[in-house]
């Protein structure tokens, strides 16, 4: 299913009343004569929205206020009030002209109030200017002099300055998507070729262009966190010429973010006017500022054909703004949406110790890099609380279709980018028999931790229970819809292995759907044989009330598989490539 969603809206461009720039000043005068005084500047548009610009951590200007850039050069009326005040208990301020003033861009105002003598209190002006858009209109107010009444050091003094900012939406460039080639008659006659393509507005565009420094999308910083761009990047390696060529293995590359496609074709031999493709979908995180791309065919010999790309996206200060919609194929999820994640799958194979997984599915959360705090923990040999290794989802990322799998071997095991790491035994030996669940971790105290999704009944032991799936898997019924932090046996369907049987081989393994949840998922097509005909044996006469028993009545059909193909203490998982189709063609 295509889920289309707007990563950018159109929002007002002017921000909430902001407070007047204002400075206070204490003269200490060395204790002789101290003098308090303070300066103020405000500015206010004639709707009333303020147009003082704060000032961020770092010294610079933040604007008040962002414009498209077709309204850059129009101005707006606003009222701009200056205020200096005489803070003492007494005493007249003898007011030096020469370094007493008000100021708009630069220039002077002249009002008499503020010459001459300024007894205890504030004396404030309002001047009406025309503010222009997209540009920095600065302001400031110095009072200086001294108390009449006193004789010595004696000298009062306060300054502010502000620049009433206001700048222009970055725009984006569309640009339609192309393949790039650069050819090499003069290295074996060869070419290589980059595209990288996303989809806006019901159209394919291009996130790179002949401009190494192309930004193909702006993003407001307040849009940045948990939104990616879905897009499809195409590396080709050709030989134009009449012999073949074998490419140096060792230096020939395709590349994505600087790291090498896995399973990419630069080393295979390439026959006259063949070319190899590599295609693969990658997800880019939005405000980073450069995804390199490159690709290198390296013939035998001392030459090389070599292209390098970027895809950047820049982010700024300002509010969501009006730049294309971007089109995902598992859709944007705003990063205020709560995460949602439950258990679909839990893989235990019979004989196959390397294709064990888990699948969690969030449905509301695709392509997103979970921010939460949250783990995938089990607890081990009956006991309430969960074992000190876990696996921390956070930062891990929920592929496009809403899948994230952790899985002992990424290689044969489908959808699956994250293991528990080599040191982690964490898919054990008695994987079937544990209990599993996401949850906010607290290792201090595990009784602590808040359950939000589980399998099984932690405390109760499942060895000789119903949820002992050991040679087998658990599967998440289809009507489920939400997490539930207290395991129920009518949302899943247990199959263990069945004695000699091996059931386990043709529906644990083989038969298990990795990346696939009753038709979510990719090449999700193709239904489950049928539902087990043995139940696992109830262990206690409570048991059989709560056993699930496998009969046409009770059996959730409809599940999907996949066709065939293909997060450690505390968590740390290692990433796969990303899913990739290749194809030889003739020119």
């Amino acid at each position: 299913m295509k889920f289309t969603s707007s990563i950018l809206l159109v929002l007002s461009a002017l921000h909430s009343v902001k407070a007047a720039v204002e400075t206070s000043n204490f003269n200490d005068n060395n204790g002789v004569n101290p003098c308090s005084t303070s300066v103020s500047i405000d500015c206010v548009l004639k709707s009333g929205e303020s147009c003082v610009s704060d000032t961020a951590s770092d010294g610079k200007i933040v604007p008040w206020a962002w414009y498209p850039k077709s309204e850059c050069g129009e101005t707006q009326k606003a009222d701009i009030t200056y205020k200096m005040c005489n803070n003492n208990d007494s005493g007249t301020i003898a007011l030096n002209g020469g370094e007493t003033y008000a100021k708009f861009t630069g220039n002077a105002i002249s009002d008499s109030k503020f010459a001459g003598d300024f007894e205890p209190g504030c004396k404030e002006v309002t001047i009406t200017e025309d503010l222009a858009k997209c540009r920095a209109n600065p302001v400031g107010i110095q009072m200086s002099g001294a108390i009449k009444e006193r004789t010595g050091k004696n000298g009062c003094y306060s300054y502010a300055f502000n620049k009433s900012r206001s700048k222009a939406i970055p725009t984006t460039e569309v640009i339609e998507a192309r393949l790039y080639e650069h050819k090499c008659e003069n290295c074996g006659d060869t070419s290589v070729a980059i595209g990288c393509s996303f989809m806006s507005n019901g159209k394919k565009r291009s996130c790179i262009s002949n401009d190494r420094e192309f930004t193909f999308l702006n993003m407001p910083k307040s849009a940045c966190d948990g939104v990616s761009v879905e897009a499809t990047i195409t590396m080709r390696q050709c030989n134009n010429g009449k012999g073949t060529i074998k490419p140096n293995e060792n230096l020939s590359s395709q590349k994505f973010k600087g790291n090498s496609i896995a399973n990419a074709s630069s080393s295979e031999d390439l026959g006259p006017g063949e070319c190899v493709e590599t295609v693969t979908t990658q997800f880019m995180d939005t405000c980073k500022s450069n995804f390199p791309m490159s690709i290198n065919l390296k013939p035998q010999g001392t030459c090389k054909c070599y292209l390098f790309k970027t895809a950047k996206i820049d982010s700024y200060d300002g509010p969501i703004d009006n730049n294309p919609e971007i089109e995902n194929s598992g859709g944007r999820q705003d990063a205020g949406t709560p995460l949602v994640l439950w258990i679909t799958e839990i893989a235990d194979p019979n004989g196959n110790n390397n294709r064990r997984f888990i699948e969690l599915y969030s449905p509301n959360k695709r392509g997103y890099v979970i921010n939460e705090s949250i783990s995938l923990v089990k607890f081990r040999g009956g006991k309430n609380t969960h074992t000190e290794n876990y696996v921390s989802l956070t930062g891990l990322r929920i592929d496009k279709n809403g899948f994230l799998l952790i899985c002992n071997d990424t290689d044969l095991v489908d959808a699956c980018e994250y293991t528990p790491g080599s040191s982690n035994n964490f898919l054990d030996d008695s994987m079937g028999k544990n209990d599993w669940a996401i949850a906010e971790v607290n290792i201090e105290t595990p009784l602590t931790s808040r359950i939000i999704d589980i399998f099984g009944v932690p405390g109760k032991g499942a060895k000789n229970s119903n949820q002992n799936f050991v040679g087998g898997r658990a599967f998440r019924k289809a009507r489920v819809n939400t997490p539930n932090g207290i395991w129920t046996i009518d949302e899943w369907i247990v199959a263990p292995s069945i004695g000699d049987t091996k059931y386990a081989d043709s529906v644990g393994a083989s038969e298990t759907s990795p990346g696939c949840w009753y038709g979510a998922g990719m090449d999700c097509t193709e239904d489950l044989v049928g539902p087990p005909t043995v139940s696992p044996a109830p262990s206690s006469e409570a048991d059989k009330n709560l056993n699930y028993r496998y009969d046409a009545a009770t059996y959730d059909g409809g599940a999907k598989k996949t066709k065939d193909g293909k997060g450690g203490k505390g968590g740390t998982s290692t990433p796969k490539a990303p899913s990739k189709k290749r194809r030889r063609s003739r020119l």
